[in-house]
């Protein structure tokens, strides 16, 4: 082993490497760079004599004078010699030390410096002589290390976090640790071609069974990335524009006066007294645009943002799901009492069937919650299940008051149009009490009006202008129905 000293008049952050080249004017230089100041080389045939030159290398080239050291190997079928002291060598020249250590099969002889005369017996120290860059370095005696002790680490300092970024361009991205949850604003074209693919995903194994949520969006558009989201996944860039806490991190349990009650409402496990059937909390078709006027006439999906060019894009949405109402207390109220709730506006808005039939669902809020409007969602729900009674158990009391409790404003949030989308439309003709056409005349709920159904509530022949008159089938097209 070859060892020697980083040069007297540098720090370690100024040599990157060290070059060590063997039998310089013997044969073709042997060139090895190591970062360590020692060099161990093996396979070299005993008996032979090499010659290595040390140089400290650093970020502005070679820093001071290399150092020569000529290197015997012992031969094996000859006794090992006396060794003698070598003179100090002087400034302008390297000390050569003979080495004359024990061969072994498969390691080049180790140099080693002659002790100074006043020794007794020969040392066995070995060579580290150090470069300078006004002299030649002087070869220090360094003691073979104890067995025993461990070397001591190094320090490596902690890296500084980088800052998480506040916008970001098209690509995969960890939660948490690449981008931040929150509200994120992107902007794409309003054609099939130009829209921006996003998807938010909880695992990275490719199975569909990771993705949360997926959208190709229009125009601009808004993403709620929650912090239980994994990896976010856009085909174009976004810009943070409110950096949120998903509501269900909250561990706090809001504090009780020990009645079981919260906000009004009873806190007890759900409980399905009696079978659940969804004929027993029909709907008339006809209240999808009783939801379009009570939002002012356009066709919006509150959970995500999103607008739509018309209601056959949309799904009617129970705020409270009909089968959740069912076990949190109506499954002992009154057929009129169902039916009344499932038409009630106060519980309906709009959503895109994906959002509607595959991920909320029957879920409370404890289970889903939307990307967007959450105050004015939780808020809903409360007063939807306080106005029919309905009880709340006690994790979806949890997650509706770590909401409610940091909420400013409970009002909906409407988000500009998309450049293209209609932002009004025509509501259908009402009565005085606000009811449509299929309201007053669709006895049977499917969105048409007969001739029977006409004729029953006395409005047949039924012509052109008159509320019902779009629900029919004119089939002459004479203007005129059930004549």
């Amino acid at each position: 082993m070859l060892q020697w000293k980083q040069p007297a008049n540098s720090d370690a952050a100024s040599v990157e490497r060290y070059e060590v080249t063997r039998d310089i004017s013997l044969r073709p230089d042997e060139h090895y760079f190591v970062s360590e100041t020692a060099f161990t080389e093996t396979g070299l045939r005993s008996g032979t004599e090499h010659k290595y030159r040390v140089k400290a290398i650093g970020e502005g080239g070679t820093e001071g004078e290399e150092v020569s050291i000529r290197v015997s190997t012992l031969d094996s079928s000859t006794p090992e010699p006396t060794r003698t002291p070598t003179p100090e060598p002087t400034p302008i020249q390297a000390a050569t030390p003979t080495h004359t250590p024990e061969p072994t099969p498969t390691q080049a002889a180790m140099p080693t410096h002659t002790p100074e005369p006043t020794s007794t017996r020969a040392a066995t120290p070995t060579h580290t002589p150090e470069p300078t860059p006004t002299r030649a370095a002087t070869p220090t005696h360094t003691p073979e290390p104890i067995p025993t002790q461990a070397a001591t680490p190094t320090h490596t300092p902690e890296p500084t976090p980088t800052e998480i970024p506040v916008g970001f361009g098209p690509g995969t991205y960890e939660v948490s640790k690449d981008i931040s949850p929150g509200t994120y604003v992107g902007r794409a074209g309003t054609g099939a071609l130009d829209s921006c693919s996003w998807t938010r995903l909880s695992g990275a194994s490719g199975e569909f069974s990771d993705v949360i949520a997926v959208d190709n969006a229009r125009g601009q558009f808004y993403v709620e990335i929650l912090d239980t989201d994994k990896y976010f996944r856009t085909g174009c860039a976004l810009d943070l524009t409110t950096t949120r806490s998903l509501a269900n991190t909250a561990t706090a349990k809001p504090e009780t006066d020990g009645s079981e009650s919260w906000r009004g409402l009873v806190v007890a496990p759900e409980d399905r007294c009696s079978p659940y059937d969804s004929d027993d909390y029909r709907y008339s078709q006809s209240v999808e645009q009783r939801i379009v006027t009570s939002m002012g006439g356009i066709v919006y999906g509150p959970y995500t943002g999103r607008w739509f060019d018309n209601t056959s894009e949309t799904d009617i949405e129970h705020i409270v799901a009909r089968s959740e109402a069912h076990d949190s207390g109506l499954c002992d109220a009154s057929a009129e009492t169902r039916r009344r709730f499932a038409s009630d506006l106060l519980n309906l808005t709009l959503a895109s069937p994906e959002v509607n039939r595959s991920q909320k669902s029957g879920k409370d809020a404890s289970e889903w919650l939307p990307e967007l409007n959450r105050c004015w969602f939780a808020s809903r729900v409360v007063e939807v299940r306080r106005e029919y009674a309905l009880s709340v158990d006690e994790h979806e009391r949890d997650i509706l008051e770590g909401i409610l409790s940091g909420c400013t404003s409970t009002e909906m949030v409407v988000l500009d149009a998309p450049e293209g989308t209609s932002e009004t439309l025509t509501p259908a003709p009402e009565d005085e009490e606000g009811r449509s056409a299929l309201e007053l005349y669709d006895d049977n709920g499917n969105g048409r009006i007969t001739c029977a159904e006409a004729r029953n509530h006395g409005i047949a022949p039924v012509r052109r202008g008159h509320p019902a008159y779009e629900y029919m089938n004119d089939a002459d097209d004479d203007g005129v129905v059930c004549e």
